[in-house]
């Protein structure tokens, strides 16, 4: 005896018909897939075309993870990706800033900094929110250098 099996996939967003296509993609890190119909999709792209406009392209990434194979009634299609702005100047945030993924001994030694020009900070009346502002920084470092102490990465044994 044969056996058929048929299955029906639905979309995703609204449960209401079978989904014409699959989306993958990416959100806050987490990779996500959704079967939308035609209309729901078009939704969905449009819903995040500002952002994706004033986004940085970080190029195709790979998917890790099993994927149904697609199906031959349906196209997958993604909008194309608008031409990258040009470079504005990069953004230097200070040596002392965290990297994170830094070797350990460098970025203690940042969060040293960090902690040492917070502590100047509260003393000398600064306002101090979650981050220590580069005014405090600035601030620090030409008291620092006032002292005749050592300034910069040198100041925490970096040079």
């Amino acid at each position: 005896m044969a056996e058929i099996t048929q299955t029906l996939v639905v979309d995703d967003f609204d449960r209401s018909q079978s989904a014409d296509e699959t989306i993958l993609w990416v959100f806050d890190g987490e990779a996500l897939r959704s079967d939308l119909t035609n209309e729901n999709a078009e939704a969905l792209r449009a819903a995040i075309q500002p952002f994706r406009d004033a986004a940085r392209a970080l190029g195709k990434q790979k998917v890790v993870g099993r994927t149904r194979a697609k199906r031959s009634a349906r196209s997958v299609s993604t909008a194309p990706i608008p031409e990258a702005a040009p470079e504005a100047e990069p953004f230097d945030p200070g040596w002392f800033r965290s990297i994170r993924n830094g070797p350990v001994k460098i970025e203690s030694a940042k969060k040293r900094y960090r902690d040492m020009a917070r502590a100047w900070g509260e003393k000398n009346g600064y306002e101090m929110g979650v981050r220590v502002s580069q005014e405090v920084f600035d601030a620090y470092q030409q008291y620092r250098e006032g002292q005749g102490l050592p300034v910069g990465p040198a100041s925490v044994g970096l040079e």
